[in-house]
């Protein structure tokens, strides 16, 4: 496992927890941790889960140790959406399709918004106590 900041643009990132080697025999799980969480909260999982998936664990942006931008919202589809698309554009960046995603607590805010917004690639959606 290594971990990067994965930019969205100039000056947004999530740092991301993410398998050292990506093999196309592989599927793909990605990670969204809850509130006040970040991607060590699945570090535990990454010996069983690596040997048979690729590992995306990101850190979500505004938490942890991704990016923070003092963004202001006016509403709450705005902050929603500045969420979920944050997640869409990490995704689109690493390139990563054909995917679980699993989440836990307000992750699974963000995975269910994510779901709707952009099935395309989706293969399940994995709850662990989500809000």
């Amino acid at each position: 496992m290594i971990y990067e900041d994965v930019y969205l643009d100039n000056h947004r990132y999530l740092h991301t927890l993410r398998s050292k080697e990506i093999s196309s025999k592989k599927e793909n799980i990605i990670f969204i941790h809850g509130f006040i969480g970040s991607n060590t909260n699945f570090i535990g999982l990454c010996p069983y889960l690596m040997k048979k998936y690729n590992l995306f664990i990101t850190n979500t942006i505004e938490m942890a140790l991704s990016s923070r931008s003092q963004v202001k919202f006016t509403s709450t589809r705005q902050c929603t959406d500045y969420f979920i698309d944050a997640i869409e554009k990490w995704r689109q960046t690493l390139k990563i399709s054909s995917f679980y995603l699993c989440e836990h607590s307000l992750g699974g805010y963000f995975a269910g918004g994510y779901s709707v917004k952009y099935p395309k690639d989706i293969k399940k959606v994995i709850l662990l106590s989500p809000t």
